[in-house]
């Protein structure tokens, strides 16, 4: 079984059930990147303030929670090409 690091996108209610499903599941969240979020912890997992410092890896995925502007957060994050998820429901425009 390989093992893929998980990152969350933005702070919130979608960011708040996916740490909820990831306790369930027995996943780990390795960190929060939200550039609005003024303190270090969101529900215990670390937050990082800043877009600068991800970068891409082959085993590691992005979940988008950000839901005040997805299509704009996604729009900054592109370059993690098929490494970032997002919700149907948020109808991001991928090109």
């Amino acid at each position: 079984k390989k093992t893929k690091n998980v990152y969350l996108i933005g702070t919130g209610e979608i960011c708040e059930i996916a740490i909820l499903t990831s306790n369930l599941e027995d996943v780990k969240i390795d960190k929060i990147y939200d550039e609005n979020f003024d303190k270090k912890h969101f529900y215990g997992i670390s937050v990082e303030n800043s877009f600068g410092s991800i970068v891409s890896r082959k085993k590691s995925f992005y979940i988008l929670c950000e839901s005040f502007d997805p299509n704009g957060s996604y729009k900054k994050l592109s370059f993690l090409k098929d490494n970032i998820l997002t919700p149907e429901f948020m109808m991001i425009n991928r090109k």
